[in-house]
């Protein structure tokens, strides 16, 4: 009887770390590549990836790995968003657009385009620079957690 509904399911065991049915279980995660003129932007970006590829389980971020996760931070664009009654701007938005590209002993295997954006705040000037590097972290996590739950939803 147990052979039987063991037989009669659908459903195989998968390994509990890794993607791409295990192969990949753990990647090198290198600094982020800047293609903007923001200077800090790619430590913020890769701190968000690499925090939230560790807090899944997922995978195990390594030096060295066969597998390597090269990202690049295509662009960052700073809209106008909103305007007070005087006519100066209250809220800008922060918008990031991202690239990805999985390797493994050099083969790419998968790239994704990624792009989300923020709405700060900029009513008062002195702080400007502060919101909008917050707003870039807040981005940055978000594409973050969106990219592991794509990972986790195709493998």
């Amino acid at each position: 009887m147990l052979a039987l509904c063991l037989a009669s399911c659908g459903y195989r065991m998968i390994s509990e770390k890794g993607i791409w049915g295990g192969d990949v279980v753990h990647i090198e995660l290198p600094m982020f590549k800047n293609m903007t003129r923001d200077p800090h932007i790619s430590s913020y970006v890769t701190d968000a990836f690499s925090s939230e590829i560790l807090s899944t389980g997922l995978l195990e971020i390594r030096s060295e790995s066969p597998a390597i996760l090269k990202g690049e931070i295509v662009d960052v664009r700073v809209s106008h968003e909103a305007f007070g009654k005087a006519g100066l701007v209250r809220e800008k938005r922060v918008e990031l657009f991202l690239t990805l590209s999985l390797y493994r002993e050099g083969n790419l295997l998968k790239r994704w385009d990624l792009r989300d954006s923020e709405t700060y705040l900029v009513e008062d000037r002195n702080l400007e620079d502060y919101m909008k590097r917050e707003a870039i972290k807040r981005v940055s996590r978000r594409m973050a957690r969106n990219f592991t739950l794509l990972l986790l939803k195709e493998y």
